[in-house]
Order: C-alpha cells, then structure tokens, then sequence
C-alpha cells in the first residue's frame, strides 16, 4: 500500500511538471524576447524541467528500494 502511493505520488508529481514545463514553454514562445514574463516563463520551464527528473529519479529509487524489500 506504502509503495504504490509512493509510486503514484512520484509518477503524478512527474507529469504535473511535464505538463508546466510544456505550457511554460509555449507561453514564452508567445511573449516578446526581451520581457521580463518571458524571462518569468523560461524559469518556470527550466523549474519545471528540474522537477520532473527529479520525480523520475524518485520512481527510480523507490523500484530499486522496494524490489530490495520484497
């Protein structure tokens, strides 16, 4: 029950950030180069990027970790 919460969180946290790093990605390609929004945009992107490895990473660790238990 523990794992597959933890999996799920991982795997939902992983596509939120997916899904920001996408709309944050096509809302900057709309703003012009030199905006602050833009600039705003481009670091939510990259964020977003970051937390979704991170989340893979995560799902990584908790196969090996679980798969070690059983």
């Amino acid at each position: 029950m523990v794992k597959d919460t933890a999996e799920a969180v991982a795997e939902v946290v992983e596509m939120a950030a997916t899904a920001a790093e996408k709309a944050s990605s096509e809302v900057a390609e709309q703003l012009p180069e030199k905006g602050r929004l833009r600039a705003v945009a481009v670091l939510v992107e990259h964020a977003s990027k970051e937390v979704a490895e991170e989340a893979h990473l995560a799902q990584d660790i908790l196969h090996k970790v679980f798969c070690f238990v059983c």
